[in-house]
């Protein structure tokens, strides 16, 4: 049976990706501006199988083997960009992103 998070996984995985590309390609950090964003507010239709918070710990899992996979093919140049392993790198977007933006902006 394949896991609920396995479409979501690859399109978040997949912006991801592109940005720190972009990001290493012009010589910026390409882990520390990236954020999961979320409308736990009843504005928008949530993803499926993401309904709150407690949600985003089984998707992290999911996105760090897809981290992994990204890593391994070393397509990043930037020795900075390097230094990150994959759960690190998930965790900055799950969490420390978002927490850094907040004890920065209020």
């Amino acid at each position: 049976m394949k896991h609920p998070y396995s479409a979501l996984q690859k399109i978040i995985w997949n912006q991801l990706q592109h940005i720190a590309l972009l990001l290493d390609q012009h010589g910026a950090f390409a882990w520390g501006t990236t954020a999961i964003g979320s409308d736990f507010d009843g504005s928008i239709n949530p993803f499926p199988g993401v309904l709150t918070a407690e949600d985003f710990e089984p998707l992290a899992k999911e996105l760090v083997v897809l981290a992994g996979n990204f890593l391994a093919q070393k397509k990043i140049g930037l020795p900075e960009n390097k230094q990150l392993d994959a759960e690190e790198i998930i965790d900055r977007f799950m969490y420390g992103n978002t927490a850094g933006f907040l004890k920065t902006f209020f």
